[in-house]
């Protein structure tokens, strides 16, 4: 579900969401915004896009915490660079 929220005529951005997606995880985060919505009420079918933006930002902070910490690994995988 979240690869499908990464299509783009941009080679680069799925190839990186697959990268992310394989790296492993729960995706406990967006699985807590669905729950959420649903908890709320809000449930209107937005709330998959909005996991989506969550997690990817997520992502993008531990990828500019690589890049500025300069790590070589991240979760036993070779860090952003």
């Amino acid at each position: 579900m979240i690869l499908d929220k990464a299509s783009s005529h941009v080679e680069l951005v799925p190839e990186v969401a697959r990268y992310l997606i394989d790296s492993g995880g729960k995706r406990l985060r967006p699985m807590l915004t669905i729950a959420a919505s649903m908890l709320f009420g809000r449930s209107t079918g937005s709330e998959v896009n909005f996991a989506a933006a969550v997690e990817f930002m997520h992502n993008a902070t531990l990828l500019h915490d690589d890049v500025v910490d300069e790590s070589n690994m991240r979760r036993g995988r070779a860090a952003a660079r």
